[in-house]
């Protein structure tokens, strides 16, 4: 069977000596939540983000945050079926952030960890941490949280 996975064959992620403890992200996701959910002061959010290390766990647990706040404010404005049916939009970190969403939005969340943890580390270390695709990722949402809905 070669070139073949199965789902349950994806390596964890590497464990790094500046990985956050569960309680010390479940804070950080507060304090994000807060701040993203009002009218952030210009650089905020991003100032929140450039606290948390790099790390692959780190960016795992911020992506799968802000996924399900994407998918929860979706919900509570109504606008889940309409997220859902979008087209795609331009550019592979766009496309990549709503195609999670809307697995969160479908109740298909194991597929979007599964994503979110191939993502949490590429590319290989090559990259500055800020140009890694999971911080890329990390940013968009992020400012897609702190741009009002369309209505």
């Amino acid at each position: 069977m070669l070139g073949f996975r199965r789902t349950h064959d994806d390596p964890p992620l590497p464990e790094h000596g500046d990985d956050w403890s569960a309680d010390r992200l479940l804070t950080f996701h507060r304090r994000l939540s807060v701040a993203a959910s009002g009218a952030p002061t210009p650089g905020q959010v991003d100032a929140l983000l450039d606290e948390v290390p790099a790390t692959p766990r780190n960016v795992a647990a911020l992506l799968e945050h802000l996924v399900d706040e994407h998918a929860r404010r979706a919900r509570e404005t109504g606008r889940s079926r309409a997220v859902v049916a979008a087209p795609l939009p331009a550019g592979a970190v766009a496309r990549v952030g709503h195609l999670l969403v809307v697995r969160w939005l479908t109740r298909r969340q194991a597929m979007g960890r599964r994503v979110i943890r191939r993502l949490s580390h590429s590319p290989a270390a090559v990259a500055a941490p800020s140009q890694r695709t999971g911080w890329l990722l990390v940013r968009h949402l992020t400012d897609g949280l702190t741009t009002p809905a369309p209505a």
